[in-house]
């Protein structure tokens, strides 16, 4: 996950990463090549896990930033740049791997935050009054169709947040809710157990 972080200096975080064994560069060519060691990586095969920002007192020339990378084969070095204007990742292959880790860990914690708020309004209104007492009813609930309803609600909670854009221009935000969010949540925590025929209301 990208986070952002301060620190002193560039050359402090360069010393830091060399004795943690992890400051071999990356260099990143603007025909979208990714290379380590002689070692070349496509876009999807490497991970921003952090970036130091250091900010220029005087020149905004010296502004700078590293980015600290991860490849899918476990090796970890950073990418020294400029920082804002002056980046020399604009349109490069770089700058789309970047954009990229920003939109993910985006829709991730705007998928978590709708699901744990979901959570608590549904476990907050749980009622047990049509609980099915047919064993194999509550076996197949237990094993299938609430596992199927949970993921539901994990897939529709990013799509509802793709579409949030979409469904405030349109005045539509609580139907999609409903729809991709709410109806799978309360399908999969406040359905009362065994209680398949119910699916049909959400």
């Amino acid at each position: 996950m990208t986070s952002g972080e301060d620190m002193d200096t560039v050359s402090s975080i360069l010393n830091n990463l060399k004795v943690k064994g992890q400051d071999n560069e990356f260099v990143i060519f603007p025909n979208g090549s990714i290379h380590l060691n002689g070692k070349s990586y496509k876009q999807d095969e490497i991970e921003i896990i952090k970036t130091y920002r250091f900010e220029g007192e005087s020149d905004p020339a010296d502004e700078a930033i590293i980015y600290l990378i991860e490849a899918n084969d476990g090796m970890i070095g950073y990418n020294h740049d400029a920082y804002g204007v002056y980046t020399n990742h604009v349109n490069d292959a770089f700058a789309e791997v970047n954009r990229n880790s920003k939109f993910v860990n985006t829709l991730i914690a705007l998928g978590i935050i709708l699901i744990v708020c979901v959570l608590v309004f549904s476990l907050a209104g749980i009622n047990s009054s049509s609980a099915s007492t047919d064993p194999a009813l509550i076996v197949a609930d237990v094993i299938v169709v609430r596992p199927a309803c949970l993921v539901a609600t994990i897939i529709g909670s990013v799509f509802f947040v793709v579409a949030l854009p979409v469904a405030a221009t349109s005045g539509s935000v609580q139907r999609a809710a409903d729809a991709l969010v709410i109806g799978p949540a309360n399908a999969t925590f406040k359905r009362p157990l065994g209680d398949i025929d119910s699916l049909v209301d959400f």
